[in-house]
């Protein structure tokens, strides 16, 4: 049962926890004891207000409740440390998976997701799944903010399971494999299998290979992009190919190796014609004459001699 639900009236006597033990000190800053509390100083001890009756906010505390909050209910209950972090960690799980409806909720993916957790804010890999689980949540890591985190980490790695249908990015290994196929030249199976750890298996009947391509077009162009960026003889850049492919092919559907081909080479075309025109029409760099050699320096006074004695033959004409 929630812990919520168990306190319906935490600080009363004879309720769930037993507050006999607890010093006159702590009764004193809790206010069970009526009338001790100063209600024109609601906040005075940090709990939110607390009146004759008990916290005035009694949900509220117990979703967020302070360190000396848990120390004073450790006091009586050793274990409410862990089922407080246990029911934050649970609204944490709800909120995560409103922020990221992608997220295919199978066991797989929970273990990745708390290895991964595990490895980066414990440090440690040797954990079982609930000891990490455990340790996660009671040291206050196991938020949204790092859930996701990890999860567009995994995502792009492509060690999370996806909804049939939905395209995920390829594993190091799958990428691999797809390249294998096209170093021996096999350029149409190597998009199939791209298309196929992608998407997944897929049990609508495809008439031809088309009607595959028209239902995952994004997958497709992915797949092309992919194949012929590694089937490239010479080497391309890969920021500049990332420019290509966002300037000259968004919009355009169905991308394939030849098309690709060609309009990566009209793009070269381009950016050589830019730079040429770019070199021409740029200033001409200032002599230093500190930096010529005497052979420089010579040959550069004969040539402005020469030049200023064609200038005056020209204005005497």
């Amino acid at each position: 049962m929630p812990i919520i639900e168990e306190t319906k009236d935490l600080w009363a006597e004879g309720a769930n926890i037993d507050t006999s033990s607890f010093s006159p000190e702590t009764r004193a800053r809790l206010g069970l004891d009526k009338g001790v509390t100063d209600e024109s100083a609601p906040d005075a001890d940090g709990f939110g207000g607390l009146t004759e009756s008990g916290p005035k906010n009694l949900r509220a505390m117990l979703q967020n409740p302070t360190a000396e909050m848990l120390d004073a209910l450790a006091e009586s209950d050793p274990n409410v440390r862990a089922r407080v972090a246990e029911e934050q960690a649970e609204r944490v799980n709800l909120e995560f998976r409103k922020a990221h409806p992608g997220y295919l909720k199978t066991d797989r993916n929970f273990q990745s997701l708390l290895n991964a957790m595990a490895l980066e804010h414990l440090g440690v890999d040797h954990l079982t799944g609930d000891e990490a689980y455990s340790e996660l949540c009671e040291s206050g890591k196991w938020t949204v903010r790092n859930l996701s985190t990890v999860f567009a980490r995994l995502l792009k790695a492509g060690k999370l399971d996806m909804p049939v249908g939905t395209a995920r990015e390829l594993t190091r290994d799958e990428k691999l494999r797809v390249i294998a196929l096209l170093r021996t030249w096999d350029v149409s199976s190597a998009i199939a299998n791209y298309m196929r750890f992608s998407i997944g298996p897929i049990s609508d009947p495809w008439a031809t290979p088309e009607d595959l391509l028209v239902t995952y077009p994004e997958t497709a162009n992915r797949a092309a992009a992919f194949c012929f960026f590694h089937s490239q003889d010479e080497a391309i850049d890969r920021e500049e190919f990332n420019n290509f492919l966002k300037s000259k092919m968004a919009g355009r559907p169905l991308w394939t190796i030849d098309f690709l081909a060609a309009a990566w080479s009209a793009y070269k075309r381009e950016l050589a014609t830019a730079e040429k025109t770019s070199s021409k029409d740029a200033p001409a760099k200032p002599v230093d004459y500190d930096d010529l050699s005497d052979a420089d320096f010579q040959a550069l006074r004969l040539e402005t001699f020469a030049e200023h004695r064609k200038q005056r033959r020209q204005a005497t004409r």
